[in-house]
């Protein structure tokens, strides 16, 4: 199967030299979604090398990972290079035969407010050790697409294609949420509400984050795995 996106957009797999484009996506996709992203990671030189990090660690590093990133073929890219425009990313995590919680991330810039960055990634992980425990399952860890580029479809592509794969392998998927985001989950592709996420509040900051975990069910294959990934 090809993509169901219009032709402008190519859907592929993420490579290192894409770490860049995909760390600065970050920004353009989450900070206008909540300012809870923007005290998560503040904007400059230092959260840049950390996004790209992530980025590079994973594609080079991480057997699991399956990072994908998508072009906008008609817009001009930052660095003018003729190539397209990254416009959206998503990271897969393969099912591991026993549950496997671990991941590839780099070690967190000292800029970083900890406390906050501590509840949050711990609290990710807690859920997902307590709702899946050992089974396997696919995991979407990251999705992101620019705001002008949100409503087209692109997201839904993105989701489909790890949704799709686990339907063929007769497996549950995993997934965190935003409480705004979490309804284009449950709507869509049939993931549940499960878990709340230990969010500090900070009334001062951001107000109040309210992040959810997801568990999308067993369902029978729908459609045949061949998608561009």
């Amino acid at each position: 199967m090809t993509s169901s996106l219009p032709s402008r957009f190519q859907v592929r797999r993420a490579t290192a030299a894409d770490a860049p484009a995909m760390a600065a996506l970050y920004f353009t996709s989450f900070f206008p979604s909540h300012p809870f992203w923007v005290a998560f990671c503040p904007s400059g030189p230092q959260s840049e090398r950390w996004w790209q990090e992530c980025w590079r660690l994973s594609i080079e590093e991480d057997p699991a990972a399956r990072n994908f990133v998508v072009i906008d073929k008609d817009a001009r890219s930052e660095d003018g290079d003729g190539k397209g425009k990254a416009v959206a990313f998503s990271r897969w995590i393969e099912p591991q035969r026993d549950g496997s919680l671990e991941k590839v991330w780099p070690a967190l810039p000292d800029h970083f407010d900890m406390e906050l960055c501590g509840q949050f990634f711990g609290g990710m992980d807690e859920n997902r050790k307590e709702l899946m425990g050992s089974r396997p399952h696919w995991f979407l860890e990251l999705l992101g697409t620019d705001e002008h580029y949100q409503r087209h479809g692109i997201g839904h592509e993105l989701v489909e294609w790890g949704c799709d794969r686990a339907d063929a392998d007769g497996l549950e998927c995993y997934l965190d949420a935003s409480m705004k985001g979490a309804p284009f989950y449950q709507k869509h592709f049939g993931f549940e509400a499960k878990k709340e996420v230990a969010v500090p509040k900070r009334p001062e900051v951001y107000g109040e984050f309210v992040c959810v975990s997801l568990v999308r069910p067993v369902m029978e294959q729908s459609l045949v795995v061949g998608r561009w990934g």
